[in-house]
């Protein structure tokens, strides 16, 4: 409570109480924070045998604020690829690949095609916001990079 003031006019007291009420209403979509529509992590890599999957390393460290990534890849291995995103444990983000609902921290397969192969990966909120990451693969053949060459009898390098 805000105690009345006091003032004095012309030698008669005049008493003035003022009170302000502030009712803020928030709808419960704005509560959400913007650590929802950020990707904690970004995973790429490929299965080389029904059983062995190999990480490909992003040519950038993995930042979430930062929204584009490129990987190189060797095409005689990579005919698909799996992306997998991670959002915070907490995140009410919808994560989307290519327009593909996909599951944060699960992996999300990707056909590739010999050169650029773009992929959206997009985190919508309810409340209508987003934010979208852009990860370019490039499938190179790499054979005519590095040559064989035998170093011994029946050892090639």
């Amino acid at each position: 409570k805000m105690k009345p003031k006091k003032f004095i006019t012309s030698g008669s007291k005049l008493l003035i109480a003022i009170t302000v009420i502030f009712l803020i209403i928030i709808p419960t979509g704005c509560m959400q924070n913007n650590s929802d529509l950020l990707l904690k992590n970004l995973h790429l890599g490929f299965y080389k045998t029904d059983i062995e999957f190999i990480d490909c390393e992003l040519n950038e460290a993995f930042s979430p604020t930062l929204f584009n990534y490129t990987a190189n890849v060797e095409k005689s291995l990579t005919a698909s690829m799996y992306v997998t995103p991670e959002t915070d444990s907490i995140s009410t983000g919808i994560i989307k690949i290519n327009g593909l609902e996909a599951k944060s921290g699960e992996r999300f397969k990707v056909e590739l095609k010999p050169g650029e192969n773009i992929i959206n990966i997009t985190v919508n909120i309810q409340n209508g916001n987003s934010k979208s990451y852009l990860l370019t693969i490039i499938q190179e053949d790499l054979s005519t990079v590095y040559l064989s060459e035998l170093i011994a009898p029946g050892v090639w390098r």
